[in-house]
């Protein structure tokens, strides 16, 4: 009987071990993926700003080159 219960228990800490494992992996995956989603948005506001300056300036340009005339 404790031959079975050792190999029981050994299986059982195995697959405990497999699925912490697992667990680990798939956070990790989540922290990269998050981070780069993260970057990503943070890259994309970068981009909204410069554009909505461009514009600004541009408007600036053309309401300043309009009062001239």
């Amino acid at each position: 009987m404790a031959i079975g219960s050792e190999a029981e228990a050994r299986s059982f800490a195995e697959t405990r071990r497999t699925l912490l494992d697992a667990l680990d992996r798939t956070e990790h995956e989540a922290h990269e993926q998050a981070a780069e989603l993260v970057n990503q948005a943070e890259r994309r506001a970068r981009e909204i700003t410069l554009k909505a300056d461009q514009n600004a300036a541009l408007l600036h340009f053309a309401n300043g080159a309009t009062g001239l005339l």
